[in-house]
Parts: C-alpha cells; structure tokens; sequence
C-alpha cells in the first residue's frame, strides 16, 4: 500500500531511526564525498578545502593554537552522546556505526578510493554523534548542534575533518573533492 501523498513512511519512527535511515541513504547511495557538493550550505558550515592534505593540516595547525583538538572533540561528544542514551539505543547506534564503517571500507576498497577509505575511520565516531545528539536526553545544546552541523556536512558532500577555534566558537575544516568535469 502506497503512503498517502505528503506522509513519509519513516513518519512513526523515533528521532534517532529518522537519523539512521538518512545515514543509511547517503552511504547506500553513494552520496558522501558526493561529485556535486552544496557549496553554499558547506561555507556557512566552514572553511572548505579542495585538497584534503590542506583540510588535515589546517586542522592540525588550528590545535596549537587554542584550538579545540578534533579526535577529542568528536570522541568526547560521541561519548557524551552515547551515555546519554539508553541503554538500548546506545548499542544500536555502536553497532549501526561499525556497520556502516565496514560498509564504506568495502566499498572504498572495491574503488581503490583512498579518501573513502579514510573516511569510513571518521564516520564511525561522527555518526555516533549525528544519532546519539537527536535522542532527547541530557545532551548539552552545544553537541546536538554539532550533531546536526555533522548531517549537513555530510548531506552537502563535505567531509568535516577538523574544527577552528574552541568548542563550541568555531567552524569546520571541510574537504570537498575538487569537481572533475
């Protein structure tokens, strides 16, 4: 039976099943690290790169400088995130995603995509943050946004790869694959 037109049929899902089934979309549908980036929606979200050594290094480079450390800071909302969450809910969304890292290992190893391949390592953590950040809880406000500012990255056809400034100030380093005709 079709959903009547203007129902979705995840409609009756929880917020955090809302979020899986948009993640499970942008990896089944090859759209991270996407070949027609959002760049507007990616500048108001960060600094974008075209080259990701440049993104790393001016992520790495902004650490030094009373900057928030990346792996930190994302280990510490995933964490966060996650014990916020019940029980349940918590297992789910560690087990989604490794799912979706080895989906993405696989699939850059079939491509011979490096990039991709370094990019299944980060989304494990960033989707942990991306689902755990829409369970209503004890989340402070600052890792939600961050949750959210995630999705649209990676929605835009952006890697978020470092943060400038000191959490929750700031921006993302994004690296966006140059555009090949």
């Amino acid at each position: 039976m079709s959903q009547p037109r203007g129902q979705r049929a995840d409609r009756g899902l929880a917020p955090h099943q809302r979020c899986e089934v948009l993640i499970s979309g942008l990896i089944e549908h090859h759209q991270l690290l996407g070949r027609s980036p959002d760049a507007a929606t990616l500048a108001t979200l960060g600094t974008v790169h075209h080259q990701l050594a440049a993104a790393l290094g001016a992520a790495r480079g902004g650490a030094s400088g009373g900057a928030d450390d990346w792996l930190n800071l994302r280990e510490r909302a995933a964490q966060t995130c996650l014990q916020a969450c019940p029980r349940d809910i918590a297992a789910r969304i560690r087990f989604r995603s490794h799912d979706w890292s080895n989906h993405l290992h696989a699939l850059a190893e079939m491509r011979h995509d490096e990039d991709l391949a370094l990019l299944a390592e980060e989304f494990c953590i960033d989707s942990r943050i991306i689902i755990g950040a829409t369970v209503p809880g004890l989340i402070p406000p600052a890792y939600r946004t961050l949750g959210a500012h995630l999705l649209h990255c990676y929605q835009a056809g952006g890697w978020p790869c470092g943060w400038q400034g000191v959490f929750p100030a700031g921006r993302f380093e994004i690296y966006v694959r140059p555009v090949t005709p």
